[in-house]
């Protein structure tokens, strides 16, 4: 079979959670597949959006380059880039970790070329804009407070804020986080199946973003 691995970051560069998670299971998996890493590279003096391919231990890479669209989450080049991509490799399934600093239109290419999709949750990015429900908060005191939950407003208020000094510069980044959680709610009906490595996690995405029990 050939998996292709999508996550936004990969040992050595990149070393939280998911990152080494899915180091550990491309290793392992490797041995009885054929494996393709989709991964992120930041670097300021090549295009964004640039592939970059690559072979280590039998596993393939193919880094794209996003060193400056750091607050985008929908890229069209880059969905571009990732369909011709998958006429190229042709993988049988995808196993994705996480879109951040990536794209969500990676989903609706695989899609289109009907190829299966397993997303594990290893937080809460498609819930949360910022990926971990902790508020940025700019009153200088009560800075990470934990939020309870997803609204466009408060999110825009309360994580946002250091981007603009106005009443109609919340209006833009209310609608600007309106937007994207459409879009990252759309993704449940576009995934074959979710993986939470946790109960809680789990319930949070079955209560909060409405997952069908059967998804998760």
């Amino acid at each position: 079979m050939h998996i292709l691995k999508i996550i936004h970051g990969y040992p050595p560069e990149y070393n939280a959670g998911s990152e080494v998670y899915s180091k550990l299971i491309v290793n392992q998996l490797s041995k009885t597949n054929k494996i393709t890493v989709f991964t992120r590279e930041e670097n300021e003096y090549q295009a964004d959006f640039n592939f970059r391919y690559d072979t280590f231990e039998n596993i393939n890479f193919v880094y794209v380059n996003m060193p400056r669209a750091k607050d985008g989450y929908n890229h069209q080049l880059l969905n571009q880039n990732f369909e011709h991509l998958l006429m190229q490799i042709k993988p049988d399934i995808a196993h994705i970790g996480h879109l951040n600093h990536l794209s969500t239109g990676i989903i609706d290419e695989l899609n289109k070329a009907k190829i299966p999709i397993i997303f594990t949750l290893h937080d809460f990015w498609l819930m949360c804009p910022r990926g971990q429900f902790l508020q940025r908060n700019f009153d200088g005191q009560n800075i990470y407070q934990l939020c309870d939950f997803q609204e466009d407003s408060k999110c825009a208020l309360n994580c946002y804020k250091m981007y603009f000094s106005d009443s109609e510069g919340q209006k833009y980044y209310t609608n600007w986080v309106k937007k994207r959680m459409q879009i990252t709610k759309n993704i449940i009906d576009k995934v074959d199946l979710f993986i939470a490595p946790s109960k809680y996690l789990m319930k949070r995405f079955i209560s909060d973003f409405k997952m069908p029990n059967h998804k998760i």
